[in-house]
């Protein structure tokens, strides 16, 4: 597969939830790596995951709307994408560098 995003991804482990908008359900995920557009999610193949949906990050206090761009196993690729009048859409670039600038081996715990 070739690379396509615009910026690279920092490594991370944090968890997360996947929150149906529409049926308003939530399914526990983990965080693998993260940029400033993106992030890659780590969800069982068992459960199915909608076009969209809001990613929530209780450790950074972060929410994002997202759409899924890959499926693949118990991983999936997702892109960031802004709401308008959003106030946590401007925040999640500094969320993304300030992981990237962690300790060395980018880990957060």
């Amino acid at each position: 597969m070739s690379e396509r995003r615009q910026a690279r991804r920092g490594r991370v482990y944090l968890g997360g939830r996947i929150v149906h908008r529409r049926i308003r359900s939530e399914t526990n995920c983990v965080l693998r790596d993260m940029s400033p557009g993106g992030a890659r999610l780590a969800v069982s193949q068992a459960v199915p995951l909608p076009a969209s949906f809001d990613l929530v990050v209780d450790a950074h206090e972060m929410t994002r709307a997202v759409e899924l761009i890959w499926r693949k196993g118990d991983e999936a690729g997702v892109r960031f994408a802004a709401r308008s009048g959003s106030p946590e859409a401007p925040s999640q670039g500094r969320v993304a560098v300030a992981i990237e600038r962690r300790s060395g081996d980018r880990r957060l715990h």
